[in-house]
């Protein structure tokens, strides 16, 4: 597991040594253009206490850009080794008593940071990029990241542990699905935003829907496959949509 491909990445030298071994978490005050805090990064990673609920230890939080990344690796990891990572040799509280880990060979996690990455992958949904390197690591490796084939995947694993007000957004229809003529509806019973993206994570279309204005005029796509992210003033989630 140490030598997984889709667990190592190229990471720039100064960024990975700010970090250390503190966990990944939403940052507060930021340390890193304190004076405490030597040769500072210039890309905006931040480095401090946390602000994400049921954590107040110090973590570090990345870029935008690489969250939803980072939250797809660590839930395969997860899963991948879940029977390994209770080892003694990877124990949370002996080495690294921030480490999230819960000690549990089905969790995994924490339930703060199993919320955290979900967040983050809610947030900042499957880019090309991902596609991309997922299908090359299976060419080499041989197995793929299941969540960046299958978004859904996280809520449905854990779910009992997530947000109930994302739980009850998922389970929210959209149909038909899969829809073959150009109209598809959202049967909710709240207000929501609704962001369609291509396969390429491309935002094509933003809409709102009400409980009696949730229709979706899709005539203007192709036949393919897409994702619908739900956002609610309680939460959000992201959907498949296949149109015929």
């Amino acid at each position: 597991m140490r030598n997984d491909i889709h667990h190592i990445i190229p990471t720039d030298g100064r960024v990975n040594q700010l970090r250390g071994n503190y966990p990944f978490g939403e940052v507060g005050t930021n340390l890193v253009n304190q004076a405490n805090i030597s040769n500072p990064t210039q890309n905006g990673s931040k480095l401090g206490n946390c602000i994400s609920p049921g954590f107040t230890g110090t973590v570090f939080e990345p870029i935008d850009e690489f969250k939803g990344d980072i939250a797809r690796m660590l839930l395969y990891f997860a899963v991948r080794y879940e029977d390994e990572v209770t080892d003694v040799t990877w124990d949370a509280h002996n080495s690294v008593p921030e480490n999230p880990l819960d000690g549990s060979n089905d969790q995994v996690y924490e339930d703060w940071y199993i919320q955290l990455l979900y967040k983050w992958h809610m947030d900042d949904p499957v880019s090309t990029r991902e596609e991309v390197r997922n299908e090359e690591a299976y060419n080499y490796q041989g197995n793929a990241n299941p969540f960046i084939d299958h978004p859904e995947y996280v809520l449905e694993i854990w779910g009992s542990v997530l947000s109930t007000n994302n739980y009850s957004l998922e389970k929210i229809k959209i149909f038909p699905n899969p829809v073959s003529s150009n109209y598809v509806n959202i049967a909710t019973t709240q207000d929501l935003d609704v962001i369609l993206y291509n396969v390429l994570g491309k935002q094509i279309l933003t809409e709102k829907v009400t409980s009696s204005q949730n229709t979706i005029d899709l005539s203007n796509f192709n036949k393919g496959i897409y994702l619908v992210k739900l956002i609610s003033e309680n939460g959000q989630v992201i959907k498949k949509l296949i149109k015929q």
